[in-house]
């Protein structure tokens, strides 16, 4: 009977970003068919072993599932989630953080001005 598993499994990725999955089948007999699906949706012509998740920029944890089936017949079906956060939300972040290290490094100038300054005084 046909297994199958998705790798990688359970990802978190940016609304920017685009995710590659790939179907992993064992104790197949013939050829497989694939068929991918979104929340419970076939995705239209996604019958490959791989499949690219592109969430459209869309926020959310998404259920990635593929069915595949020998010629057995048997079929197998797997799932992962794939959650999807905002890239802005990130690159804000990062933004907060430049701009408290420039802060950080202005006082440490300061610092270093005073310590000259009293090195010289003495």
């Amino acid at each position: 009977m046909v297994n199958v598993e998705i790798n990688p499994e359970n990802q978190t990725i940016l609304s920017t970003e685009k995710l590659k999955l790939k179907a992993v089948v064992s104790n197949e007999t013939g050829n497989v068919t694939y068929q991918w699906s979104v929340n419970g949706e076939n995705v239209t012509g996604a019958t490959n072993d791989a499949f690219i998740f592109d969430p459209e920029y869309t926020l959310g944890d998404f259920t990635v599932g593929v069915y595949v089936e020998d010629e057995e017949p048997s079929n197998a079906t797997a799932e992962t989630t794939v959650s999807v956060v905002s890239g802005v939300v990130v690159k804000d972040a990062i933004e907060v953080l430049k701009d408290k290290i420039d802060v950080a490094n202005t006082k440490l100038d300061s610092v270093k001005a005073t310590l000259v300054d009293i090195d010289d005084a003495l």
